[in-house]
């Protein structure tokens, strides 16, 4: 990525609610994804507070490079668990927020968080927000949708930038809450990418390897193909502001099978 108005971002649930919480190796290799690919901002979803208590942790493991936002959290837990990670060499944070879906069913992890960028080399601005819609119910989730581009709205009106938006959503491309996403004005960038992946953004469980005490890859097949996927990254604003996709992926390699249930989901985006 040459060109300054050039970013990369990305969307990663790390399975941080999960069984008995071992974390063991997990937050270990997803650090070193994070490092090797080297978005701009990272979108997390399920960064419990479980996942934070590591005693080297992912934001340590990924420091200096990367920080988190820190916006206040209203929830019953008080953890964010949607917080964004920004590359501090390559992007400076203008404003943050926070907001928990209230959609009757709603867990203490499920909210977006917000935040305004400027690139610090071309100087443009950007918002991208991550999110992780409620797993249990399709009617929740359409609610999370409307509530997500009342925030959208907000955003766009006043910063006058692209807003993007990432996360796990729970829906994929066939259910009711992605069409009413499509709907509401989110365009997919899957579909405005030159060469979209074809393989879904999730996968079976890693497997804790008893004698190591380890996590590896889980060895039954992964199924389905991107129609299946949840995650997702959205664009939303006016027609004339809307990013060049010039690259749009899926990390499905092996570090990707270890770290957690959901491969990380990245855009390379030239903004205008």
């Amino acid at each position: 990525m040459k060109n300054t108005n050039s970013i990369r971002l990305m969307t990663s649930n790390v399975l941080g609610n999960w069984r008995d919480g071992f974390i063991e190796n997990r937050d270990d290799v997803m650090a070193e994804i994070y490092l090797d690919l080297c978005p701009d901002v990272i979108a997390l979803q399920e960064f419990s507070a479980r996942y934070r208590g590591e005693e080297k942790d992912l934001l340590s493991l990924v420091a200096p490079k990367y920080k988190e936002i820190l916006t206040p959290v209203l929830n019953r837990s008080h953890n964010n668990g949607t917080p964004l990670l920004y590359n501090t060499e390559r992007v400076k944070v203008l404003d943050r927020g926070y907001y928990f879906f209230a959609d009757g069913v709603c867990d203490n992890s499920k909210s977006l968080t917000w935040a305004a960028f400027e690139t610090i080399d071309g100087g443009k601005r950007f918002v991208y927000i991550s999110t992780h819609f409620i797993h249990t119910s399709e009617d929740a989730r359409v609610i999370d949708g409307e509530q997500a581009k009342l925030v959208c709205d907000g955003l766009a009106d006043f910063y006058k930038c692209p807003v993007i938006i990432g996360g796990d959503f729970n829906s994929n491309r066939m259910s009711r809450s992605y069409a009413n996403l499509i709907s509401l004005g989110f365009v997919d960038l899957y579909e405005k990418a030159p060469n979209p992946p074809t393989v879904k953004s999730y996968h079976p469980y890693p497997v804790l390897d008893e004698a190591t005490h380890l996590y590896v890859p889980n060895p039954d097949p992964i199924v389905g193909d991107f129609h299946n996927s949840i995650d997702h990254i959205f664009y939303y604003g006016t027609p004339e502001q809307m990013p060049t996709v010039e690259n749009f992926d899926i990390l499905t390699d092996v570090r990707s099978q270890i770290a957690s249930d959901h491969c990380p989901v990245f855009v390379d985006l030239v903004l205008q």
